[in-house]
């Protein structure tokens, strides 16, 4: 079975949302993903790496997945340092997109909160890439979605149906918070696995 072709974009996971970021090269989708990664885990919140750069992207029971090529599985790179490595997820759920304007153009008059993606709705939100304020944008718009509080599309819930989701390089310790918890198989995914048999 060939492979679906990556798309131009990062893809990472707070706490049960995948977020896919879009942009122009330099638009700052490292950094912003970055950022929010390590803003997540500072709040205690579990945050991982899904890709940097390229992604693959598959509708699959009316949710978006999206996955890392292989060849690049963990790797991101900060700008001015160079490749690093994290602990990354294979795959997730994406639940929010980001669409990074290139630097210096202005928000458009108006923006659609909604974006399709291989036929999944999802809500967007559009902002100036390299703006400082952007990690706050997606933080909020993120809130806004988890306090709905349905599952039918977390990433955790994709676990059962897809194969086990793995985290590699580390593995959140009993301090760590339910979202941490609930990655290597604790009470909260136990939820997430009815939502996805249910929905």
């Amino acid at each position: 079975m060939s492979l679906r072709p990556t798309v131009h974009a990062n893809c990472f996971v707070v706490g049960e949302a995948g977020i896919l970021v879009r942009g122009e090269s330099r638009s700052g989708k490292s950094s912003l993903t970055l950022a929010l990664i390590e803003r997540a885990t500072a709040e205690g919140r579990f945050a991982r790496l899904v890709a940097d750069d390229r992604v693959r992207l598959e509708a699959k029971n009316d949710r978006l997945i999206g996955s890392v090529p292989s060849t690049i599985a963990g790797l991101i790179e900060r700008r001015g340092v160079g490749i690093e490595r994290l602990p990354f997820l294979r795959r997730a759920v994406v639940r929010l997109v980001v669409d990074l304007l290139p630097p210096g153009k202005p928000l458009p008059d108006r923006v659609d909160l909604d974006v399709v993606i291989e036929g999944v709705t999802l809500p967007c939100v559009t902002w100036p890439g390299g703006c400082f304020e952007a990690a706050d944008v997606v933080m909020t718009a993120l809130r806004a979605i988890e306090r709905r509080g349905d599952c039918g599309a977390t990433a955790l819930a994709f676990g059962r149906q897809d194969g086990e989701i793995t985290v590699t390089m580390g593995s959140p310790s009993k301090s760590q918070p339910a979202g941490a918890r609930a990655a290597r198989g604790g009470r909260r995914s136990e939820r997430n696995e009815f939502c996805a048999e249910t929905q």
